[in-house]
């Protein structure tokens, strides 16, 4: 046994040790922790990535958002250019029709105009007639009335002459003499004269001779030239026409107690 140890003693080679390079062995070092690093990440490393992956989705929806809007916009401004011209074509087509039209619906648009102007011109015609014709009608009824009015009142005047005694006097008509015949002629002969400058006293004394109630006042104290005089205003308005006027005037003037003191004068023309 001692033979054996010591034989293997002698041919066993003694271990060598090699010399570590510290710089190396620094180098190895900071390798294998970066590549932990890199396996191992932290909660704070995967958010920042899950933040990151959600900003480049939201990125690509809205490039594909965008992209989806520009061709809705090219395919618009497409069909609106289409749409256009299409329209422009009809306009032109309708125009040459316009101005190639056949000369039978030019004749045919022509009669169709003249009978309308005249079924037109017949219908004014009969309306200003019916106007004319109801005005008429309505004057006519106007007067009917007025007649009969007066009719019924002496009529009503006869039977009471009839049935009272008139006094003696009214029986009676005086005669004028030589002397107031002359005045009455001559005042006559001024009548026209006078009447053709109504409109222009009544402008100058401030009087508008339309219908309506009495119009009277004091008198004015005026002068023309030397002479001194009072004028005064009376106007009596009527809301009635001359010819109804007169037959009211007439039948006023013949009633019994206005003929007393009263003188008759033929001598007019």
């Amino acid at each position: 046994v001692g033979g054996f140890l010591s034989s293997q003693d002698h041919t066993t080679a003694p271990l060598k040790l090699e010399e570590v390079d510290s710089d190396q062995l620094i180098a190895d070092t900071d390798a294998l922790l970066q590549s932990l690093n890199r396996s191992k990440p932290t909660a704070k490393t995967e958010s920042k990535t899950k933040l990151d992956i959600a900003r480049m989705k939201a990125g690509r929806r809205r490039d594909a958002y965008r992209a989806r809007l520009k061709v809705e916009w090219a395919t618009l401004r497409q069909q609106d250019a289409e749409l256009s011209k299409h329209l422009k074509k009809l306009k032109q087509l309708k125009t040459r029709e316009e101005t190639q039209s056949s000369p039978t619906d030019s004749l045919a648009l022509g009669a169709w105009r003249a009978i309308a102007m005249r079924q037109y011109e017949s219908r004014m015609e009969a309306e200003t007639l019916r106007k004319r014709l109801q005005a008429a009608v309505n004057s006519q009824a106007v007067m009917i009335q007025d007649l009969e009015n007066v009719l019924k009142k002496r009529v009503r005047e006869v039977e009471k002459l009839t049935t009272v005694e008139l006094p003696e006097i009214l029986e009676k008509k005086a005669r004028l003499g030589s002397k107031d015949a002359t005045l009455y002629g001559t005042y006559f002969e001024n009548l026209d004269a006078l009447y053709e400058r109504l409109d222009e006293v009544f402008k100058e004394v401030g009087v508008t001779p339309t219908p309506g109630g009495i119009l009277s006042g004091e008198p004015i104290r005026k002068m023309n030239g030397e002479t001194e005089y009072f004028e005064t205003i009376g106007v009596g308005r009527v809301p009635f026409n001359f010819q109804r006027t007169c037959d009211a005037v007439w039948e006023l003037l013949s009633v019994p107690h206005r003929q007393e003191g009263r003188r008759v004068y033929d001598g007019l023309p």
